[in-house]
């Protein structure tokens, strides 16, 4: 025997079945297999009916595959589907409008209602009023001494003031005993200069004494306007803004009682009192106007609510000049280093 040689006439080795490589898709596409419950028992005849596998059946995946494409939505269906969940969409966006309409028209009732102030109660509004006319009486009781001049020029130099008012007031008493009235101060309203031509600002001055000031203002009643200095002069008793505000209301019911020659005078805390036949009649406040009127048999009259704002009601005129705005106050800024130490605080 020589190596390499074929031997003639020699049976050959019989090659192995090819096996099928199953594919990625290929469980997808054929059937299951079916249980092998035979394996559990050892068959003796397993060897001798072994033979070689089953083929594949192509025409069954294919026909698996068009069931699997049939069953897959159309266009229609997809339409239709779009169609249903725009018709949910729309039908949850309504509601959805509905209720915020709703929520809109509730939020916009309260607004309105809040900005409708409250109602006070009557026995409040009377108290209110008496606090107003007490503290315009106090504020009045600083002023019994002070004198408002009108129609001094604006020439006047203002660190003379004072010397200038008390010469006016020895001229306007005429009195050979008092030779001198004495003004603790003496200066313009607090308001801009007025332009050129128009007329000047009232001068307030206050007098050392109350009986001089009596004396003055009491000369000064006997006539409307005084020449003095080669001036038209008028004096007024200084009074606070709500109280002329509150006779300049009742301006047209004060010229009725002239014209009836009906006395009146007016009181501290503010009020008007009137006589005439017997019969008394008074306002301290707005409410009081309808029973006035009633008592002294006079015709309705329309008054203004002078108590309305009060001191806190700067109302500017048309012709006038507009008030400046005030600047915000600035925040408190804490001064940390002179902030007490804790040491401090616990003594």
């Amino acid at each position: 025997m020589v190596r390499g040689k074929k031997t003639e006439g020699g049976t050959q080795t019989p090659r192995k079945p090819s096996r099928s490589v199953p594919g990625p898709i290929d469980g997808f596409l054929s059937p299951p297999a079916p249980a092998d419950f035979t394996s559990t028992r050892p068959d003796k005849m397993a060897a001798a009916r072994g033979g070689p596998e089953q083929q594949q059946d192509p025409f069954l995946a294919i026909s698996r595959l068009e069931k699997l494409v049939t069953a897959l939505p159309t266009k229609t269906d997809l339409s239709a589907m779009m169609e249903e969940f725009r018709a949910g969409m729309h039908h949850e966006l309504r509601e959805v409008r509905v209720e915020v309409a709703g929520l809109t028209d509730r939020v916009g009732g309260l607004e309105d209602r809040a900005n409708i102030p409250p109602e006070a109660p009557p026995s409040l509004l009377a108290e209110l009023s008496d606090m107003k006319r007490k503290l315009d009486d106090l504020d009045n009781r600083g002023r019994r001494q002070n004198v408002r001049i009108r129609g001094l020029p604006e020439s006047v130099i203002t660190d003379d003031i004072a010397t200038y008012v008390d010469a006016l007031f020895v001229t306007l008493i005429q009195d050979p005993a008092i030779t001198s009235v004495p003004v603790d101060r003496a200066h313009r309203v607090l308001r801009p200069m007025p332009p050129e031509g128009a007329p000047p600002r009232d001068v307030v001055c206050r007098i050392s004494s109350g009986a001089l000031k009596e004396r003055v203002m009491s000369v000064a009643r006997t006539q409307r306007q005084w020449l003095l200095d080669g001036h038209q002069l008028e004096f007024f008793q200084d009074l606070t803004p709500f109280t002329l505000a509150a006779r300049k209301a009742l301006r047209p019911i004060t010229l009725q009682l002239r014209q009836r020659q009906i006395a009146y005078r007016w009181g501290f805390p503010f009020a008007l009192h009137a006589r005439t036949d017997g019969i008394t009649a008074a306002i301290y406040r707005p409410a009081d106007v309808p029973d006035f009127l009633t008592r002294l048999d006079l015709p309705p009259t329309l008054v203004i609510n002078w108590e309305e704002g009060g001191y806190a009601d700067r109302r500017v005129a048309a012709d006038a000049r507009p008030l400046r705005p005030q600047r915000r106050p600035r925040p408190l800024q804490v001064d940390r280093a002179r902030s007490p130490s804790p040491e401090h605080l616990g003594e």
